[in-house]
């Protein structure tokens, strides 16, 4: 008797810890097994128990899927208005987190995952959380320790697979069979973790005995209040493709951060408070409240849609040339030198252009290039060199070096096309020698022509390239002079567009004016051209720019 309530109690125990497939019905007359039975669910039992004291377990979400519909468009225009939506779901209530939202998104769209390094107390988190509350699938939740133990990822041992003599693992409920997980302090893994976690991560794949299986992880957001201590773990950093440093909200977004949290306390925002009204983050520190209401992350459209954008979104070659040089200048003039993986490399490329499609475009823009300020660093202080570079390459004057390589050959061919009236030819012409193109024949002269035709015809090409470059700059530089430099990119907050757009307006200045240098350079030759009574003095004198200001000599030639 006593046996039958014992097992009824661990019965009712084992539903109430979700575990009540580790209690079988005692055949009758087999005391002995029965007890045997009994010391393996206890033994099952308390590691479940101290696995979810440690952290939550896995659960289902509850919110419905959204109606298929909702995600039927996903041309590049409408779905970047379906984007922004998830955008405003995901950010509501929270203070100076616009960036890490969106970057969190463009992470689980392009089937990556993201890093948050900061301070305890900065809703790293919430960000997490937030982002599982808009999926339709399971979500995980661990923190880890330097304690940690594989079984509170990967899920328990299966007894009654051991009795069979097979490593199995209990997966329901545990990371392999999450679609988004949120991991803190992910750097405490220890390396009976490390190798599974990595193939997770990077393969999708879970080794669970002899079996390989493919797990449905979308997107896994890590948490650190630290850097890696150890080489150990580089390879598990490298596997975070997208990269944020979480600050505390600033002095000016305080007061925004208290009304919000106040509010949620109390029930004046017009929300009804829930648990993450509260978001405490590691210290329980709160920052800000946010609403379940909205649409939810549909995993077979992201797909397609990232498909779609590695299929049809072109990647031009100032774009290739940016990210080679790029790589090359993170690694051979930065101090210390920054390496770039080529895994990285590529798949910065393929986030790109999931990137330019979410914002509406076919192929990816210069100015896109200014992610990878989120993605390429090592250490938090790198983004702002890297920033600078790239902001470099975008505001300088690239095609005009070639602009003024073909000026000089346009130059030397003008020279040898007219007669010389210097000292040099005037010698010539005292010591008898016939002057240059006395002796010319009508063939000759034929030929002549037609090379200043061509030479004309360059010139007005060249003329035509440098006033659309001028145009080209001035159109960014007033973008850059109104903050909408990178107004077409949805994946940078408002706040890091204007900071980016003041950036480049130096250097677009800077272009402008060798701009206008060169066109008026070119406008000045065309006039030599067509002038039959200039010579080549006058030519060196017509396009010799003053010492200062690019100015240009204006010389009389009649």
């Amino acid at each position: 008797m006593r046996v039958a309530v014992h097992i009824a109690r661990k019965a009712k125990d084992a539903e109430s810890y979700g575990c009540s497939d580790l209690v079988a019905e005692p055949e009758e007359g087999l005391l002995e097994e029965l007890f045997t039975e009994t010391m393996v669910f206890e033994q099952a039992l308390a590691m479940r128990q101290l696995a979810g004291a440690r952290s939550k377990r896995v659960h289902q979400q509850p919110h419905p899927a959204i109606p298929s519909g909702a995600w039927e468009n996903t041309t590049p225009g409408a779905l970047q208005l379906q984007l922004e939506t998830l955008v405003r779901g995901l950010q509501d209530g929270l203070v100076e987190r616009d960036t890490e939202v969106r970057l969190m998104l463009l992470a689980a769209l392009s089937g990556e995952h993201i890093l948050f390094l900061g301070p305890p107390g900065t809703a790293k988190s919430e960000l997490g959380r937030r982002l599982a509350r808009l999926y339709d699938g399971p979500f995980f939740e661990r923190l880890l320790t330097r304690f940690s133990v594989p079984e509170e990822l990967f899920g328990p041992l299966s007894m009654r697979a051991l009795e069979e003599d097979q490593y199995c693992r209990k997966t329901a409920g545990y990371l392999p069979e999450a679609s988004v997980a949120f991991v803190d302090e992910i750097f405490k893994a220890n390396s009976s973790i490390l190798n599974t976690l990595l193939t997770i991560l990077n393969e999708r794949l879970f080794d669970n005995g002899s079996v390989r299986s493919k797990i449905p992880l979308v997107c896994l957001v890590a948490a650190s209040n630290e850097l890696p201590e150890n080489e150990e773990l580089d390879a598990l950093y490298d596997r975070f493709l997208l990269r944020r440093r979480v600050a505390q909200v600033s002095d000016a977004g305080l007061r925004g951060l208290l009304k919000v949290a106040s509010a949620a306390k109390s029930g004046l925002s017009g929300q009804a408070p829930t648990t993450s009204a509260s978001s405490t983050d590691d210290g329980g520190r709160c920052n800000g409240h946010h609403s379940d209401e909205g649409p939810q992350l549909d995993q077979a459209v992201f797909a397609e849609i990232r498909c779609n954008a590695h299929q049809l979104v072109a990647v031009p070659s100032e774009v290739v040339s940016m990210l080679a040089d790029l790589r090359q200048h993170m690694q051979t003039k930065m101090r210390p030198a920054v390496y770039v993986s080529d895994r990285r490399l590529l798949k910065a490329v393929r986030l790109l252009q999931v990137a330019s499609y979410a914002s509406g475009r076919m192929e990816v823009a210069p100015q896109d290039c200014l992610l990878l300020r989120h993605i390429l660093w090592q250490r938090p202080e790198e983004t702002e060199p890297i920033s600078g570079h790239i902001i470099a390459q975008l505001t300088a004057s690239g095609g005009l070096s070639q602009a003024e390589f073909v000026l000089k050959g346009l130059h030397e061919r003008a020279r040898d096309l007219r007669p010389r009236t210097d000292a040099l030819a005037q010698d010539q012409v005292q010591a008898g020698a016939p002057p240059a193109g006395a002796a010319a024949t009508s063939e000759t002269r034929r030929e002549s022509q037609v090379k200043e035709n061509a030479l004309k015809a360059d010139v007005a090409a060249l003329c035509k390239m440098s006033h659309d470059q001028r145009e080209k700059i001035s159109s960014s530089l007033r973008a850059a002079y109104s903050k909408q430099a990178v107004e077409d990119n949805m994946w940078m907050s408002k706040v890091e567009k204007e900071i980016l757009a003041t950036a480049m307006v130096p250097g677009l200045e800077a272009s402008l004016a060798a701009a206008c240098s060169m066109l008026h350079r070119a406008n000045l030759l065309q006039v030599f051209l067509e002038d039959e009574k200039a010579h080549s003095e006058h030519l060196d004198l017509l396009l010799r720019p003053e010492a200062e200001g690019g100015r240009i000599a204006v010389v009389d030639t009649s």
